[in-house]
Formats: structure tokens, sequence, C-alpha cells
């Protein structure tokens, strides 16, 4: 389906909605708990010092974002659909149940990749050709690029930023692959301009909110500095320049943070950062406003997942994916046709070397038994002669030749 210039700046425009994640105060709980959970998990782990402790705390790390993460986009989905809240606990539990098929959707894709690149590797072997090889390569090379370098933009601008979204919205693994399918045989462009404007908007965002956080900071120090003697404050802290002279906020002068005391900058007492009273201040503005910074900068995030979901909703609208769920679903029914068939030739291969080997067993024994006769077995005759093993049906020796009878 193609769409027209005005058409496209109504998607632009209506991307704006992503905005509307900055609101959503029940999202931003939610997100920051996730990384501040994932955190704690991680370091916990990662204080024992040991390998697989830390590999272990890696792993739940990653479950903890993925299923935290899957909760707030789940909600955010829930939103550009409805235009209605969810409550926390709802996303978490819908969460825990549908997350484990973006897991399910990376193996299928890595599945692809790795197809994809022993089909390319098998076609440069095949390079090698003397003389005909470099003709070969003539097409090889060209056509490698394009295919690698399509899938790759397929993978970055369809598969990671929309499987999310199908799954948020209910969608099960075949039918999200094949909508995300059909996105990228008809609708990639559009996509792709949708995702490069997102990106601008997050940018902006996060500039916005660090312009807000560290100007307040600027002046809410320069007035704890003044009023509680609290030295450079938050910044004889922070590895920023020397701002107002030698002393002030704590700079890199002689009198700063780094050169003896917290810093003499707006006139502050001698030694009185020095003091437990002005070190317990210190650390409380500290931790205050880190929590505030990581809170702030969660932001940009929430509007990243709500203009995912805002990007799905608009390249699968009217988007006709039944030629793609049919050409899927033929190509999983061969692939599965295969494997029985493999499967098929496995198992007559293991049955027949059964029955040799059975056949083998019990030809073995009935070998090994003598053969019942009243003459004395062969293995006893010996020539008088030569002591060589003779026959009792042997009239001469047939190793010397000495007359048996």
């Amino acid at each position: 389906m193609s769409f027209t210039v005005p058409e496209q700046y109504r998607h632009l425009g209506s991307l704006l909605n992503a905005l509307e994640a900055l609101r959503n105060w029940r999202a931003l709980v939610l997100l920051a708990l996730t990384l501040v959970l994932g955190v704690a998990v991680f370091m916990l782990l990662g204080l024992a010092h040991s390998p697989g402790l830390t590999a272990l705390g890696a792993l739940l790390a990653f479950v903890v974002y993925l299923y935290g993460t899957s909760a707030v986009g789940i909600m955010l989905m829930h939103q550009a659909q409805s235009n209605e809240p969810m409550s926390i606990v709802d996303s978490v539990m819908r969460s825990l149940a549908i997350s484990h098929r973006l897991v399910l959707i990376a193996l299928l894709v890595f599945a692809i990749f790795l197809g994809l690149i022993l089909a390319v590797t098998l076609l440069f072997l095949v390079c090698k050709i003397p003389v005909l090889g470099a003709l070969l390569y003539f097409v090889a090379s060209p056509l490698s690029i394009l295919i690698l370098g399509l899938a790759y933009a397929a993978l970055v601008f369809v598969f990671m930023p929309l499987a999310g979204p199908a799954i948020w919205s209910g969608e099960k693994v075949f039918d999200t692959v094949s909508t995300l399918y059909a996105v990228i045989r008809q609708r990639l462009a559009l996509a792709v301009v949708l995702l490069v404007f997102l990106g601008i908007l997050v940018l902006i965002t996060a500039l916005v909110l660090g312009m807000i956080f560290w100007s307040g900071t600027l002046v809410s120090t320069a007035l704890s500095v003044s009023i509680l003697h609290t030295g450079g404050g938050l910044f004889s802290h922070l590895p920023m320049p020397g701002m107002m002279g030698s002393g002030g906020f704590g700079g890199y002068g002689p009198d700063s943070a780094y050169g003896g005391g917290y810093g003499g900058g707006f006139g502050a007492a001698p030694g009185a950062a020095g003091g437990g009273a002005g070190s317990g201040l210190i650390a409380a503005g500290l931790g205050g406003a880190g929590l505030l910074f990581a809170a702030m900068m969660a932001l940009p995030g929430l509007v990243s997942l709500q203009g995912y979901c805002q990007i799905y909703l608009i390249v699968t609208d009217g988007l006709d994916v039944s030629a793609e769920k049919e050409a899927l679903r033929q190509r999983l029914d061969q692939a599965r046709n295969v494997a029985e068939e493999a499967k098929r030739r496995a198992e007559d291969a293991r049955r027949k070397m059964e029955e040799q080997r059975q056949k083998g067993s019990a030809e073995r024994p009935a070998a090994a038994t003598p053969a019942s006769s009243g003459a004395p077995a062969t293995e006893h005759l010996r020539c008088p002669a030569c002591n060589g093993e003779i026959s009792a049906d042997d009239a001469f020796c047939g190793h010397c030749g000495h007359k048996l009878k």
C-alpha cells in the first residue's frame, strides 16, 4: 500500500503522541523499579566474587529487565490502543504470561541470520573454483552485500523496535513474524522514516530534561552552599571544571575539594564541610539528586517505548498480511516435512543397524560352538615330525610331508 505525502505528514504528527508517556506515572514507577531491581540483583550476586554467581546475577538481571520492560510496554500499548490506564499489577501479570515470546522471536531471527551467513559462506566457497570463480565472485559479491544489508536493515528498523509492541498487543509468535514480514515487504520505508523521527524526538526530550536537571542543580547547589554551609555541595563530588573562581562550586582550584577542603566558594565557613553534619548533608544531597537524575533519564526511555507502540499501530493499520501468513505457513510445512523425512531416514538407519547387530550377535555363539564329532578336535592333532596342525583325515602332513597313515 502506497502512502501520499500528506498521509506521511499525518503519521509523523500522530507520532508526537509518544510524549504522552511523560504523564504516565504508573509506567514511570514500574520502569524505575525494574531498573533498580535489575541493578540490585546483579550487584548483590556480583559481590560474592564468584564467576558463576556473577553470571547468574547477569542472567537474573536480564530476566528482570525483560519482564519489567515488557510490563511497561504492555501498559503503554494498552494506553495507545484504548486511551485508558492499566494498573501495574495487571501489566506485570500480563508480562509474565507473554514476554517469553520475545525470546522465541529472537532465537528465530538468530537462526535466520545464521542461515543467511552460511548460505553466503557456501557461495564464496564456490567462488574458489579456478577461472570460473572470478566470474562467480563478480556476481556473488554485490549480491551478498545487498542480501545481508537488507537483512540488517530489517532487523534494525523492524524486528528490534516492533517485535515488542506486536507481542504487547497480544499477537502470538507466528502472527508477529507474519506481520513484521509484511511490514518489511510493504512499508519498510515508512517504518524507517517514523523511527528516525522518533529518534530525533527522544533526543530532544533527553536534552530538555538534561537542561532542566543541570540548570536546577546549579541554582540549588548555590543556595545550599550559602544557606547550609555545605562547602562545594554536590559539585565538589562531580568531575566538573571549576566555576566562579578557584573555589566556586568546589572546582579544581587550590581551595576546591581537590585542593583542600570542600571548596571555599560562596563564603563557606572554614571546615564546615569537614564536620559530620556537613558530610551528612552532602551525602543526602547526592542521594536525592542521583535518584532525581535517574528518574528524569528514564523518561526518554518511556517516550521511546511509547513511540515504538505508536509506530507499530501506524505501520500495521490496514496492512494485509494474509499472503505473508500463507507463505510463512508453506515454508513451515516444508521445513516440517524435511525434518520428518530426515527423522524417518534416521529411524530406518537405526533400525537396520540394530537388526545387523542382533544378527551378528546370534551368529557369533553358533560359530564359537565346536561341531560334535567322534574324532578329536583338529586343534588337538599335531604332526609327530614338525608339530604342525593336521586333521584326522590327512594321510600326509601338509607342513613337512611326513606320512601319517
